[in-house]
């Protein structure tokens, strides 16, 4: 009797083990993934603005495959193919599912979700480092596997979400998105002086060219200067030519955006060299210049109608793709100064708001109390930005997919262009009209 017994028990226990197994390797995954996103994995200042430019990147060439090749952002569960019916959550066997099929994930759509995704990361690390703290700096520079976690868990998120969720964000994304587009003219405004200044200081050290000419006129900078600034208004002027050829003068949006913006320029110019403006430089009025005259171009290649755009029935990806990389090229400006100021107080030993008048080196490992709120509230504006510009300002019509245009972001970029020369006339005039103010 005592050998049926345990023969009966054996099975059972063999269940009872299995599940004693089962439960062990939940837990230990569940403990490892724990483990996982609670590993600070802090990386330099430099690493962690190479990767957040590195998930934007990523994010932003695949919202452009999944925009411009009308590709969906789906994902097929099973073991059976899925097909192209329409649907967020559709049954195509009793062993396959697909997910967010059809046309509900492609377009515009697969484009608004990269962007929701990329807008709650940085949203929520802008919270997180608001407060100049250690856990402000561990937040920004740490916490990658965490990090990566919540960026495919909100990607997932957004494909069991409906349409309707993203056409509230496209809504809000319109107000949003020019607070992009103001920090970005602020960003080449500040550039163009920077770069004539660090210029004209390598002159007055003559320094070497390239370490292998010397500069002993100290003059080699300053006719680079002149060089660049040459290249920007020839290229400028020969814009202007070409808009007034091949866009139709009797539209009136046209003529409107090409006048008003050669005029703002040319005022710009003219302060520039003056003694209005003892601190301007031709430099800076040629990019500008140039700058201003892009947007015009892109306004007036933005307008949906045929008899006042040559282009409407041409593609204009590479247009797309140089706004781009506009803003890319000044988000890697935010970047570098971001790392170079955080670098700074991480020897320095330095508070936040600079008050510290002994610079006490810090210790190796320490990390110092810092805040990156501006640095996040950047590259919120520019995840918002890339969707507004990749959808026409979220236009919902797909009927000219490879075409970007569009009412609402023509005026936007004239409205841009004009704003931008303001803002640089506002720099060439203010030290002339507050004397006493230090502008510096």
């Amino acid at each position: 009797i005592s050998d049926r017994v345990v023969a009966e028990a054996l099975p059972c226990s063999y269940r009872h083990m299995g599940a004693c197994l089962g439960s062990c390797v939940a837990t230990c995954a569940a403990t490892a993934c724990c483990k996982a996103c609670g590993c600070t994995c802090l990386l330099s200042p430099f690493a962690a603005n190479v990767l957040y430019c590195t998930l934007f990147s990523v994010a932003t060439i695949s919202a452009l495959i999944f925009r411009y090749e009308q590709v969906p952002l789906r994902i097929c569960l099973g073991f059976s193919d899925c097909d192209d019916t329409n649907g967020q959550w559709t049954s195509i066997s009793s062993y396959s599912y697909d997910l967010c099929g059809g046309d509900d994930c492609a377009g515009h759509w697969a484009a608004f979700r990269l962007s929701f995704m990329l807008s709650c990361f940085f949203g929520i690390l802008l919270l997180c480092t608001t407060c100049a703290s250690k856990f402000a700096v561990y937040a920004h520079r740490g916490f990658w596997i965490a990090k990566v976690m919540f960026i495919v868990s909100v990607t997932l998120a957004t494909l069991f979400m409906p349409n309707d969720a993203f056409a509230y964000f496209a809504w809000v994304a319109r107000f949003v998105a020019p607070g992009f587009l103001i920090y970005q003219m602020i960003f080449f405004i500040d550039f163009g002086y920077k770069f004539n200044t660090t210029l004209c200081d390598w002159d007055d050290a003559q320094k070497s060219v390239l370490c292998c000419s010397a500069n002993e006129d100290g003059v080699w900078y300053k006719r680079l200067l002149l060089t660049l600034s040459v290249i920007c208004y020839v290229t400028t002027f020969t814009g202007v030519g070409l808009l007034f050829h091949y866009f139709d003068q009797g539209c009136a949006f046209n003529p409107l955006a090409i006048s008003l913006t050669l005029a703002f320029l040319l005022i710009n110019t003219v302060i520039s060299v003056s003694k209005i403006a003892m601190h301007g430089a031709i430099i800076t009025s040629g990019f500008i210049s140039l700058y201003t005259m892009w947007l015009a171009y892109s306004a007036m290649a933005s307008m949906p109608y045929e008899d006042c755009n040559p282009l409407y029935n041409e593609p204009t990806a590479i247009t797309t793709g140089i706004s781009i990389g506009i803003a890319a090229f000044s988000m890697a400006g935010v970047a570098f100064n971001a790392g170079n100021r955080e670098n700074r107080r991480a020897m320095t030993g330095k508070s936040a708001n600079d008050q510290v008048t002994v610079d006490v080196p810090a210790a190796d490992g320490e990390v110092q109390p810092a805040s990156f709120w501006s640095y996040h509230l950047v590259m919120l504006l520019l995840s918002v930005y890339m969707s507004m510009l990749l959808t026409n300002w979220g236009q919902s019509n797909t009927d000219n997919a490879l075409h970007s245009s569009g009412v609402a972001s023509a005026w936007v970029q004239l409205g841009s262009s004009w704003l931008c020369s303001l803002l640089y006339f506002w720099t060439l005039v203010a030290p002339a009209l507050f004397p006493d103010r230090d502008f510096s």
